[in-house]
């Protein structure tokens, strides 16, 4: 958050604010508007992994960045769009970026443990047979950190 330039600032308000009006759009078709959104999403999460400068963190992300591509690819021929992508994704990216724009370490970090944990859920619930929200679990803590250093 701290390393955000003005220009990473403008990037990320002009991501969110092109989610906002995707998800306005009531003429385009729902898989059309998961397309995009997932698109986007990678250009959000991008533009935030090259704020941190921090090349663990662009490796972990890079690597997740695949499987996230596999993952949907494989269920968007199975479930309903707004399953892979619910509204609540952009009020949680919006929190996180609105954050970093501050340069607010403390609330980046908030909002993106809320985000992760709000995900991994929401994940949990798409794939039947995984229960991942076992309240006798630990709770799953990315290293946040890694995007603040």
């Amino acid at each position: 958050a701290q390393n955000c330039t003005p220009q990473q600032a403008g990037i990320l308000r002009s991501e969110i604010q092109f989610l906002y009006n995707l998800y306005d759009n009531e003429k385009m078709d729902i898989q059309e508007k998961a397309t995009l959104a997932y698109r986007h999403n990678i250009i959000i999460h991008n533009t935030i992994t090259e704020i941190a400068g921090n090349t663990v963190l662009a490796n972990i992300y890079r690597y997740l960045g695949d499987l996230s591509r596999n993952i949907f690819s494989s269920w968007a021929a199975v479930l309903p769009a707004n399953a892979l992508w619910p509204d609540i994704l952009i009020e949680e990216h919006k929190s996180i970026v609105d954050a970093i724009v501050r340069h607010d370490c403390d609330g980046a970090e908030k909002a993106m443990y809320d985000h992760l944990q709000n995900s991994k859920i929401r994940n949990s619930k798409t794939m039947p047979g995984q229960s991942l929200t076992n309240d006798s679990e630990p709770a799953f803590r990315m290293p946040v950190e890694l995007y603040l250093s």
